[in-house]
């Protein structure tokens, strides 16, 4: 929210300043230095450093412009924004009430009222937040995108399209107890049921609850959870566990993520689904870890790659498997609060011993999964682009999806795509 309202701000600001410098050219330090009052210079050299990540840079040279010329409210705006970023809500909150004071334009004035409200949110000792979706999906082969989301063992050799409504929600909230520490409690469902094509369901849910040390360089969460998943109204897996995350500023653009999670894994048996070894020989204990590197390409744009490890123990042995597996994703703001994301996983799983009971062969597999989406708020769509009411909160998205696995014979390969569209509703702060 933060980036998204200073994007505003940027685009503010171009409406009441031009540019005279060549905009395709950066904009030098020496630059700014040979000439400190040339307005235009400081501002495009202000909004570069914004871009890339260089807030306090951006910050200095939005002072000199104010030194200059104080009752330029659009670079006021700016400037609170970028001190928003920093984390310096007591010096943001200073230069808003300076615009407060002032005769404003009617779309500037939204935009302070929509800074006092990010910054209240900030500050507020409690906080509460969440999303809810609903939509409709398509995949190439059903079946095949279910068994990528659980195991049914060899698989089923149907294959076949179908289409269905998908609807997700989560909420959270927290409250601090301190300047450094807080408490958490989340919980999500994401649900899919078919409309056409194969008769299938699928349900999962997830309640996790725990505390959060920050010292504005580095974050530690630390948490117990919950997951259930049903298939076909049938409970299929109850897991229950503890999980660890980190995240810590390498510099202004880099940062180090790193993660661990420990659940044990209570499986049910599937109704209608005859199997030579009941689903319940799957009940074990998982371990994941993962370990990430997180870029800031700009102001706007963003990538992660990540690492990780996986182990999952059976009470029969053939069921258990570990392996690697890597991950990247990319983030993209693309103006008028519409965004682009690309994701992607690729995992290589060993299984434990050859399942002498169905196949007599030891299996691996290989599951690739990768999802592209693009949305938009309905505010973008508006003349101005900006609405200032729900249309800001309520987003549409589509996206593209593809999923594959690869598995020894005589168990089945799958491969899917998908597409969805959704609409999304988020809320709090």
């Amino acid at each position: 929210m933060a980036i998204a309202g200073l994007g505003c701000a940027t685009s503010a600001l171009a409406q009441n300043a031009a540019i005279t410098a060549d905009p395709r050219a950066p904009t030098s330090f020496d630059q700014v230095l040979t000439a400190p009052d040339d307005q235009p210079t400081n501002l495009k050299y202000a909004r570069e450093q914004a871009s890339a990540g260089n807030l306090v840079g951006a910050a200095a040279a939005l002072e000199r412009l104010l030194i200059q010329q104080p009752d330029w409210h659009a670079v006021r705006l700016f400037y609170a924004g970028v001190l928003y970023r920093l984390d310096d809500l007591q010096a943001a909150q200073r230069e808003l009430n300076v615009l407060k004071g002032r005769d404003l334009s009617e779309t500037l004035r939204r935009e302070v009222d929509k800074f006092q409200g990010l910054i209240a949110g900030r500050g507020s000792q409690t906080r509460f937040s969440g999303q809810a979706a609903i939509g409709v999906g398509y995949d190439s082969d059903a079946v095949g995108a279910l068994a990528n989301a659980v195991d049914l063992g060899a698989g089923a050799p149907r294959n076949d399209d179908g289409l269905s409504v998908i609807a997700s929600g989560s909420a959270t909230g927290a409250r601090k107890l301190g300047d450094d520490i807080e408490l958490f409690a989340t919980v999500s469902a994401v649900t899919k049921a078919s409309i056409a094509g194969p008769e299938q369901r699928y349900l999962r849910g997830e309640a996790r609850a725990g505390v959060t040390w920050n010292n504005g360089k580095t974050s530690v969460s630390a948490m117990p959870l919950v997951r259930h998943v049903r298939v076909d109204n049938d409970a299929y897996l109850t897991e229950g566990g503890g999980r660890v995350e980190a995240v810590t500023k390498l510099s202004p653009r880099l940062s180090l993520t790193g993660a661990a999670e420990v659940v044990h894994q209570d499986f049910d048996e599937i109704s209608n689904v005859p199997l030579i070894v009941p689903n319940s020989a799957r009940t074990g204990t998982a371990f994941d870890a993962a370990i990430g590197l997180g870029y800031r390409i700009t102001g706007r744009q963003s990538i992660v790659f990540e690492f990780g490890y996986e182990h999952k123990s059976a009470d029969y042995d053939p069921f258990g498997y570990a392996g690697p597996r890597l991950g990247a994703s990319y983030a993209a703001l693309l103006g008028r609060g519409s965004y682009f994301t690309l994701a992607g996983s690729l995992r290589w799983l060993d299984y434990a011993a050859a399942d002498l009971l169905i196949t007599g062969i030891k299996r691996q597999d290989t599951r690739l999964f990768l999802r592209g989406a693009l949305g938009a708020p309905l505010s973008a769509f508006s003349v101005t682009g900006s609405t200032h009411d729900w249309r800001e909160a309520t987003r549409l998205e589509g996206a593209l999806s593809y999923v594959r696995r690869d598995s020894s014979d005589p168990y089945l390969d799958y491969d899917s795509f998908g597409a969805e569209m959704r609409m999304i509703y988020r809320f709090g702060s």
